[in-house]
């Protein structure tokens, strides 16, 4: 038996005018013979839409990629736009049984030289394998795939791209930090109660050993494997003060009264041109106020953290690279 290729189209006769009726068919392969020139089909219904359908001989036609062609016309004699369809013919009808499935990475090796995957039989695949990538450098890389029957022919290379991602780092167990003077330099070790490969840095600092200075602080990320992160700094002003205004320096954080009952004013500089970020922290180092005071406002700003349990709270002020720490006492 030969072999048939089915082309199969779908026309109507919107492609003419409203109401006209398609009363005949024609196609062809390649070059256009020119209009109602070509090969009919035969037996068209008139109709406003139709099947074409082409049974081809393929071995009559070499190996290749062709373009097949259909037109129709109505039943005033006008002719439809050229409909077109491709197809392959391949170097031989697929009919001895896939025996031999072969992979690799990138760049080929060669027909028959790749990496084979074992137990492939039957006349379709549909295989699934693990592969070891730690050879693969991060990045996009491509799988290639390709079959073989059993009379020793091989299909097309089929390639499929692929993301290959870096081994997931060892997780951090611990932040080291530090607060530096002139003088001095305290150091301080925070523990995860369970290692993570992201954190914050939600959780108290250690500062009872802190006096009213300027400090440079340093954090660095440790993980279990011992590899450290490169270091976090940032310079504040400590003010552990708790008396009233007058007995603050005049570049220190002015609040009071402090403590207090959640009710506080703030002083700030006069002459300011940046925008001062405030930030209460608890005592998880978690943010439970965050608010912004334009450069033109007030400079004495009215602080409400009534509803806020009593403990021990930061408040953090940040205008531009200018840090400063104070802590609060609620009552």
């Amino acid at each position: 038996m030969k072999p048939l290729l089915l082309i199969v189209g779908m026309l109507w006769a919107g492609n003419l005018m409203a109401q006209a009726r398609i009363v005949r068919a024609e196609w062809f392969i390649g070059a256009d013979p020119g209009v109602g020139q070509a090969t009919p089909f035969a037996a068209i219904t008139a109709d406003t839409l139709v099947q074409l359908e082409t049974a081809l001989a393929v071995d009559t036609y070499m190996p290749g990629v062709y373009r097949w062609h259909a037109r129709v016309q109505d039943d005033s004699s006008r002719w439809s736009h050229t409909f077109s369809r491709s197809f392959l013919i391949t170097h031989e009808p697929v009919t001895a049984p896939v025996t031999t499935l072969e992979w690799f990475w990138d760049e080929d090796p060669g027909i028959g030289q790749a990496t084979t995957v074992p137990g492939i039989s039957g006349d379709s695949v549909a295989v699934s394998w693990m592969i070891d990538v730690h050879a693969l450098t991060p990045g996009v890389h491509a799988l290639y795939t390709r079959v073989r029957n059993a009379s020793g022919t091989w299909s097309h290379t089929y390639r499929r791209s692929t993301l290959v991602r870096a081994e997931p780092q060892a997780p951090i167990a611990q932040i080291n930090y530090t607060y530096a003077t002139e003088e001095d330099t305290l150091a301080y070790t925070y523990t995860f109660a369970e290692p993570r490969h992201y954190v914050d840095l939600n959780f108290e600092p250690e500062t009872t050993q802190l006096v009213d200075a300027v400090y440079r602080m340093c954090f660095t990320a440790v993980r279990t494997d011992g590899v450290a992160s490169a270091p976090e700094c940032r310079t504040f002003e400590f003010n552990d003060t708790a008396t009233g205004l007058a007995a603050l320096s005049a570049s220190a954080l002015h609040v009071y009264p402090n403590p207090s009952d959640g009710t506080f004013r703030l002083e700030l500089p006069e002459g300011r041109t940046q925008t001062t970020y405030l930030t209460l922290l608890n005592a998880q180092g978690g943010e439970v106020y965050r608010r912004e005071v334009a450069p033109q406002a007030d400079a004495t700003v009215a602080l409400d953290f009534r509803t806020e349990r009593a403990g021990v709270y930061l408040l953090v002020l940040e205008t531009g690279a200018s840090l400063r720490v104070q802590r609060l006492v609620i009552q």
